[in-house]
Formats: C-alpha cells, sequence, structure tokens
C-alpha cells in the first residue's frame, strides 16, 4: 500500500525537482528553461542513467532507503517533513501522531509550533526553516522557486533533498486519504492541529469512520 500510495502522490515530490515539461518544439522549450533547469532531463536533476525518465529517473538520486527512519538528515527533520506535510493539508490525525513521534525524537516543541500556527521561519534552525519552506511552497504553491531549492540543496545535498521530498510525497498520499473519512485525532494525542476550518468539520455532525 505505501508503494501505492507513493507512486500515486509522487507528482509532489515530483514538483520539486522538476521546473518545465518537455514542449513538441524541443528548441525552443530549451530557451525558455529556467536557468538552474538541465535541458537533456528538463528537471533540475542531471540525467544518470539513460532511458529513465520522470519519477524513476528521481528516485536515482535518492538513497533509496527507509528515509523516514534511515535519513541521514535525522529523525527530527524527517518527522517535522511529515508534520509540515500535515498541516499544509489540514490533517488532525497524522499531525497529532507524527507530532507525539517528533517530540519523542527531540523536535523541540517551538519548531512545532510554528509550523502548526504557520508563524514566520526566523525565529527556528536553518534547517528547519528549510524543510518547512520547501513544503510550504510545494503544497500551497504547487511549485518550488529556484531560490528555495538552491537554498535547501546547500544546506541538505542531493541526496537527502530528493529523499526528502519523496516522503513529503508520500504523507501527501496519506493525507488525503485520511479526508474523505474526516479523520480525526489519534486516540492517544493529547494535543492535535486544532484549525477553525478543521474544527468546524469536525463539529458539523459529520461522524468520521475510525
Amino acid at each position: 500500500m505505501r508503494v501505492l500510495i507513493g507512486a500515486f502522490y509522487l507528482p509532489f515530490a515530483v514538483s520539486l525537482i522538476l521546473a518545465a515539461a518537455p514542449a513538441q518544439e524541443t528548441q525552443n522549450a530549451q530557451a525558455a528553461l529556467p536557468k538552474d533547469v538541465y535541458p537533456e532531463t528538463f528537471s533540475r536533476l542531471q540525467q544518470i542513467r539513460g532511458g529513465l525518465e520522470g519519477a524513476a529517473a528521481i528516485r536515482l538520486h535518492g538513497s533509496q532507503g527507509n528515509v523516514r527512519f534511515q535519513s541521514s538528515v535525522g529523525r527530527d527533520l524527517t518527522e517535522l517533513a511529515i508534520l509540515t506535510t500535515a498541516r499544509e493539508h489540514d490533517q488532525p490525525y497524522e499531525w497529532s501522531l507524527h507530532e507525539m513521534e517528533a517530540i519523542a525524537v527531540g523536535l523541540d516543541p517551538a519548531v512545532i509550533d510554528v509550523v502548526r500556527h504557520r508563524k514566520p521561519l526566523s525565529g527556528i534552525g536553518q534547517k528547519e526553516s528549510a524543510v518547512v519552506q520547501v513544503g510550504r511552497e510545494i503544497f500551497g504553491k504547487h511549485k518550488l522557486s529556484s531560490e528555495t531549492y538552491a537554498r535547501a540543496l546547500k544546506i541538505f545535498g542531493e541526496r537527502d533533498l530528493v529523499d526528502l521530498a519523496d516522503l513529503m510525497g508520500n504523507y501527501a498520499g496519506t493525507s488525503s486519504k485520511g479526508q474523505p473519512r474526516l479523520q480525526r485525532h489519534h486516540p492517544r494525542s493529547t494535543a492535535g492541529l486544532l484549525l477553525p476550518k478543521v474544527q468546524a468539520r469536525l463539529t458539523s455532525g459529520v461522524t468520521a469512520q475510525a
């Protein structure tokens, strides 16, 4: 199931990398490409292996491991990536579950509060700020600016940045699966993502499925 979710929602992660799509007139398309896009791949990643395109080619740039638990960026930042995804989808169940996990692995509660209330990022660390900004742009604007990409690339390197984007894509799928069922907070949670629009849904008389 995780594989299917990742495959279906990988476009969220792809939006981190792809900045243009091939056009019928290749020459005209290449002339219009942003400076940080490679004309041979129409993306921000160079070609590694001939014949592979799209999602398959992008995955080759990542670690291809279990990103949430094994990424070199650390569990605190992978949980932050998941929380950012849940927040941008207003998903209370994923938020409440991963808020507990994030605190358990050492993520600063002040950083969690910044994500919860969409506060400015100036008061948190460089790595944390980069993760949140990437998520906000991917899911809020449906694209990633060249400036944010360059900053995140400098901080994390290509492999870890691709991994973080892929992780966000997977959890975008998980968050979206919970929305039609009006999935509530995790039962073990003592705190949750109580946003006005979420609270209104939960008190509208519609019963969520477990």
